[in-house]
């Protein structure tokens, strides 16, 4: 059975059969979800069977989303109601944080019903980080994360120095651990830099055209600052020099064990 908001596997033989035989003694008990034109979102398998049985069945429908809504509200019902393995929980967590890469942990959490602390989990997952055993540099990457997430919760932009003190804390710390924790954590770090910086930009708290041009010069081969002169950029408020630096390591680390980009 292949439907467009259909985000969880066919039920087994068994798990069918007994939705049959429970439809066929007491009748839906939970409507199915339809959008406005009457495609299912959620309920395929309880339709299925009385389309078998030849009965009605009630819906309740759900106006107003697009496709990404009708497939994020399909997950959060399925998360709610249906008896998952673990497995298939962290998949559906997954897929949302997949379906849209800008929503905070929090964010995720209260459309699926879970603990942010799980959708960090697996987003973790998603992005390796699980391979970052340096406890130095998983928690300055941690304390990063977690500004930035204030940052979309709340849509103000914290003090430069609560902001990124944490993000040039990871970039110090990823000089003295190995090459793939060091490339996983910059690039988080790039990552939640350039996130805080278009909601900065949103907002119009921050301008963009600093960032811009401190990436543009790492771009033209500027990497290879002296530690004074990036200090100094450093002193610079904002998220252009947190990015400019976190660019700046990168280039070097690159360069050092002669991975050209």
């Amino acid at each position: 059975m292949t439907e467009p908001f259909q985000v969880m596997p066919p039920l087994t033989a068994e798990e069918y059969a007994a939705l049959r035989a429970d439809i066929a003694e007491h009748g839906v008990i939970v409507p199915v979800v339809v959008d406005e034109a009457g495609v299912i979102l959620d309920g395929h398998h309880r339709a299925q069977v009385c389309a078998e049985l030849g009965v009605d069945f009630p819906t309740v429908v759900r106006a107003g989303l697009d496709d990404a809504g009708k497939r994020s509200t399909a997950r959060a019902l399925n998360m709610a109601r249906r008896h998952l393995t673990r497995t298939q929980r962290r998949q559906i967590i997954a897929d949302e944080i997949r379906a849209d890469t800008e929503a905070s942990d929090r964010a995720i959490g209260r459309r699926l019903g879970v603990d942010h602390k799980t959708v960090a989990s697996v987003r973790r997952e998603l992005r390796g980080d699980d391979m970052i055993t340096d406890r130095t540099l998983a928690d300055a990457l941690g304390a990063f994360r977690t500004a930035v997430e204030q940052l979309v919760e709340t849509g103000e932009l914290p003090h430069p120095d609560d902001m990124f003190a944490p993000a040039r804390a990871a970039i110090a710390a990823a000089e003295n651990v190995d090459r793939e924790q060091a490339v996983a954590a910059l690039t988080e770090v790039m990552r939640l830099g350039q996130q805080a910086v278009n909601l900065a930009a949103e907002v119009k708290i921050r301008a963009q055209r600093d960032l811009g041009e401190a990436i543009e010069k790492v771009k033209a081969g500027l990497g290879e600052r002296t530690r004074s002169q990036i200090t100094e950029l450093m002193r610079k408020p904002g998220a252009a020099a947190a990015l400019a630096e976190a660019c700046n390591m990168e280039l070097r680390y690159r360069r050092r064990q002669g991975v050209t980009s």
